[in-house]
């Protein structure tokens, strides 16, 4: 399978958010297994940005990801079995084979979680994930100024288990066959003028 055509089989995000199911339960075992390996890795829920065509791959170049051909592509994000689906121009590190054994253990087969490299935000602060056209953008705010919101990463935390690492402002839109983020205004971010999300998974 191409990685063009495993990407587009990845779900959207309200589809990821709403197949992730027993949070509390999962968070609980997951958590002392990633604070084992010095919290370089976190979970992610897995889900597609935008339609790739063949030969594209996801990478991020800084705080934008976009489609690209060639150039340097060092994973950043795993499916549970250690595929990589999403990339970054910058070297990162793998998780370990022990890592993704016993990840995949707790989670199962059928998931839509997975493994990210270390993206941790300062405290008070979360990432905001959003989507232009076929770019996703990443952006700091502040973690108590959130809008209605999906959760799409979360690492160990000192107040918790596990703790939310950056947020989706988005709602899903058909385009083609795949379920993608709706363009969000950053801008709204501290705004009422941000669109209400149907059941966000979020706080």
């Amino acid at each position: 399978m191409s990685l063009a055509t495993l990407y587009n089989s990845l779900p959207g995000l309200e589809d990821a958010s709403n197949a992730f199911k027993d949070r509390d339960v999962m968070f609980a075992k997951l958590a002392p297994l990633l604070a084992a390996y010095q919290l370089q890795f976190g979970v992610c829920l897995v889900h597609a940005h935008c339609a790739l065509e063949e030969g594209e791959a996801m990478v991020a170049n800084g705080t934008i990801s976009r489609p690209v051909r060639g150039g340097p592509q060092y994973p950043e994000r795993w499916l549970a079995d250690g595929t990589p689906y999403e990339f970054n121009q910058e070297p990162t590190k793998a998780p370990p084979v022990e890592l993704i054994r016993d990840f995949h253990a707790i989670v199962g087969k059928d998931t839509t979680l997975g493994l990210f490299y270390e993206n941790n935000p300062p405290d008070g602060k979360v990432w905001l994930e959003y989507t232009r056209g076929r770019e996703n953008i990443v952006e700091l705010v502040d973690k108590d100024t959130l809008p209605n919101h999906f959760e799409t990463g979360w690492i160990p935390g000192t107040d918790g288990p596990l703790k939310m690492t950056c947020s989706m402002v988005c709602v899903g839109t058909e385009e083609d066959h795949v379920k993608v983020h709706q363009t969000v205004d950053v801008s709204q971010v501290n705004s009422s003028s941000v669109p209400n999300l149907t059941n966000p998974q979020g706080n």
